[in-house]
C-alpha cells in the first residue's frame, strides 16, 4: 500500500493519494497560483527508493523511511532526503496516516 501512494505521489495522482490515506492526504498535488505566489512552494516528489520498515514490533501503526528526491519544499533544498510515513489500519484497510521527516 506505501509504494502504491509513493508511486501515485510521483504521478501526483491526486485521487490516488487521497484513497489510500486517511485522513486525506495530498501534500505532493500540485500547489495552487495561490499557494505560490504566497511563498508556499509546489512540492514535487521526484522519485523515491529504498523503503524499509522502522516499526517496532509492539507498534500499532506501521512506519517506514525512504529517501527521496524533491523539490519545492519551504525550507528544504531541492534533492535527495530522507522522509517517512506511518500506516494505520482502518475499516478500509492500511491508510498512510502521516508523513513527514522525522
Amino acid at each position: 500500500m506505501g509504494r502504491a501512494f509513493l508511486d501515485a505521489a510521483v504521478g501526483r495522482d491526486c485521487d490516488g493519494m487521497r484513497a489510500l490515506s486517511s485522513p486525506d492526504d495530498t501534500s505532493w498535488c500540485p500547489a495552487s497560483l495561490w499557494a505560490r505566489w504566497t511563498g508556499e512552494g509546489d512540492p514535487t516528489m521526484h522519485s523515491w527508493g529504498g523503503l524499509r520498515d522502522v516499526s517496532a514490533p509492539a507498534d500499532a501503526d506501521r512506519c517506514f523511511e525512504y529517501s527521496l528526491r524533491e523539490s519545492g519544499l519551504v525550507g528544504m533544498e531541492a534533492g535527495e532526503t530522507t522522509w517517512g510515513f506511518c500506516e494505520r489500519h482502518t475499516r478500509h484497510g492500511w491508510r498512510i496516516a502521516s508523513e513527514g521527516v522525522g
